[in-house]
């Protein structure tokens, strides 16, 4: 089918109109799933945070003679009732470790009671990386020290770099300690209940190749959508309504007079003629 200038210059505004509506909708989109990313790992941080802080608020001060009486009490209740992202139980008396579900009877190791809540040791003995863990005093001189398992940071991965900040340490995918932390592109979300914050590095390569795997459903959805768009519009819409009427509100259509002469040239009268001038004008008849 052949596509005369009018045809054309609809297409192209029609073309233009529907990559840039897509592009729109894409980046909201976009947006909505880095948003959505984000705060479902901070919610599942708190989350744990609350089941721990559940698990110890069950136990009391008497844990230490119920640990007597029963040698592997602890170990049974963190089997039994421990959100799986617990690692071990630690027991604090008087300023002192005193027992740990890992390594059994401790002696002489020395706490500060005034670090209670959420904290970080930047160097675990054990693994040589930062290890996370949640303080609750439960009276009479006791504190209960729940440690957490390695971070799952692979979801917030997706969209570049990511880590928990506690007390300045940045902490990363399967406890990994970061120190080349970068500005660039970085943001920040910190937690309602306790304190942490989640860092986002976005490398916008990474997170656009993941958004594509897990949203082509919406993607090809939202095209179908705008294209039916596309087509409606170009098939059904007259253009050239409106481009006039914005001609006529900006004077560009100007009347002219055509002569009409008879055979010996002589003039004998003539035709109006109203032609649209100006720079839509010559693009629109190029």
């Amino acid at each position: 089918m052949k596509i005369n200038k009018e045809n054309r210059v609809h297409l192209i505004i029609y073309s233009t109109f529907f990559i840039l509506m897509y592009l729109m909708l894409l980046s909201i989109n976009f947006s909505f799933y880095k948003s959505s990313i984000t705060k479902q790992a901070v919610i599942q941080v708190d989350k744990l945070i609350d089941h721990s802080k559940q698990f110890i608020n069950r136990m009391d001060s008497n844990i230490l003679e119920r640990q007597g009486k029963e040698k592997h009490l602890l170990l049974k209740l963190l089997a039994r009732d421990a959100n799986v992202n617990i690692s071990s139980i630690a027991i604090i008396k008087n300023g002192q470790y005193v027992y740990n579900t890992l390594i059994g009877q401790v002696e002489n190791k020395y706490h500060n009671s005034d670090n209670l809540g959420l904290t970080i040791k930047e160097r675990s003995n054990l693994t040589e990386r930062p290890v996370i863990s949640f303080l609750v005093d439960v009276g009479n001189d006791t504190i209960i020290q729940a440690y957490f398992k390695k971070l799952d940071l692979e979801l917030t991965d997706k969209l570049g770099r990511s880590y928990v900040r506690i007390n300045n340490i940045n902490v990363g995918h399967d406890n990994k300690l970061i120190d080349d932390v970068s500005e660039l592109n970085s943001f920040e979300i910190k937690s309602s209940k306790y304190d942490f914050s989640l860092i986002i590095e976005c490398i916008i390569q990474v997170a656009l190749a993941n958004y594509m795997n897990d949203s082509i459903i919406e993607l090809v959805s939202t095209f179908i959508v705008v294209l039916s768009m596309f087509y409606i519009f170009y098939k059904y819409n007259n253009i050239d309504y409106y481009l006039l009427r914005k001609a006529i509100s900006d004077n560009e259509i100007c009347p002219f007079i055509q002569p009409i002469v008879d055979k010996d040239k002589k003039v004998i009268g003539g035709e109006v003629l109203a032609r649209w001038i100006g720079p839509m004008a010559k693009w629109y008849h190029r």
